[in-house]
């Protein structure tokens, strides 16, 4: 088995702490001055351009106009979870699912079982499943019936190493104001083509926010550089095929495109091997955070915006020294079309 250094997307209170007193420190290096938001640098940022606001990709995920034509998904079955894993009230974990029939939610299977972290799977009675773009005043709450997770992910859970990193959680009640997200079922996914990622990653502790809020949900715009078949994941309930898809954080600049420079890792080697990747930074280019984790990759095949890939995680050894979620990020999700039996046979059952 390979194993990688690899960064979850999943957010609990503690990893918070943890990212963020890593920020701070690189913030008191020689970049000192830089913030989001500053026009005057892109070596340094935090998850978005360094050049735009969050609101503005904020405003992309409300759907409001001009972003409410065809050229952009439905952000709308895009949901938050807050969560304990032990099932209490004390709520501190947050991720990110996208509802694929009036009941059920496809997400990260690390979001609620990591082997590093727990014993047993997260308790259901501690998943809260907020719906709307404001999780702090959400448009409806449901409970949670039961999470099944892909069927080699409780023993063989290596993140996207081993392409299952995947769960679908039943709520209790239906959504039934909410039309789903269409399921991509085939491997026709072109490198170069423009994609769409929105989710409710902590932008909490980012000048302007407030650290006691959740975060509200944001969309961000990337090409896909690379996808992946044909990795195998095994358990007593046999073996099965993954594949992922995964794209680049490439700076405003053109001096970062970590998927089309001469350095190429194990990781990306997973990832295909390709050196193909535009170094040309999209108008609302960005990458994931912490808690974005289970959040969809969003495509348009023929003619139809459908969830092509679940974000799994993030390779830590993108560049030399890097930090997370800044320029040069490399995302990772799990490619629906290789799970599509699976996720079908789990929401018709």
């Amino acid at each position: 088995m390979i194993t990688l250094s690899i960064l979850t997307r999943r957010l609990s209170l503690a990893a918070t702490m943890i990212f963020m007193l890593l920020l701070v420190n690189c913030s008191e290096s020689d970049d000192e001055d830089v913030v989001i938001g500053d026009e005057n640098t892109a070596e340094l940022t935090f998850g978005i351009r360094h050049d735009l606001s969050l609101d503005d990709y904020e405003e992309i995920a409300s759907n409001i106009s001009p972003y409410d034509t065809d050229e952009y998904p439905d952000f709308s079955p895009i949901i938050c979870f807050n969560y304990s894993d032990d099932g209490s009230d004390d709520k501190d974990s947050y991720a990110t699912g996208t509802l694929v029939s009036e009941y059920w939610v496809l997400t990260a299977g690390h979001n609620f079982f990591s082997s590093d972290e727990q014993s047993s799977p997260t308790l259901v009675s501690g998943i809260d499943v907020l719906v709307g773009l404001d999780p702090n005043n959400p448009d409806a709450e449901h409970e949670v019936e039961k999470i099944v997770f892909h069927p080699t992910w409780l023993e063989d859970d290596d993140l996207f190493t081993t392409a299952n990193d995947l769960a679908l959680v039943k709520l209790k009640t239906p959504i039934t104001n909410i039309t789903p997200a269409l399921i991509n079922d085939e491997e026709v996914e072109s490198i170069g083509i423009i994609i769409w990622y929105a989710g409710f990653g902590d932008y909490s502790n980012q000048p302007g926010q407030d650290p006691d809020l959740i975060s509200k949900m944001h969309a961000i715009q990337n090409t896909l550089d690379r996808t992946s078949t044909g990795i195998l994941s095994q358990s007593s309930a046999g073996t099965y095929l993954g594949g992922l898809l995964a794209f680049d954080f490439d700076s405003p600049n053109g001096n970062v495109n970590t998927l089309g420079d001469d350095r190429t890792t194990e990781e990306e080697n997973l990832l295909g091997g390709s050196t193909t990747s535009s170094a040309i930074a999209l108008p609302f280019e960005a990458s994931t955070v912490p808690g974005d984790s289970g959040g969809p990759l969003m495509m348009k095949l023929d003619g139809m915006w459908k969830v092509c890939g679940v974000l799994s995680g993030a390779a830590e050894s993108a560049l030399p020294d890097h930090e997370g979620s800044n320029y040069g990020e490399i995302d990772v999700f799990i490619r629906t079309a290789t799970a599509y039996d699976w996720i079908s046979a789990v929401i018709t059952e």
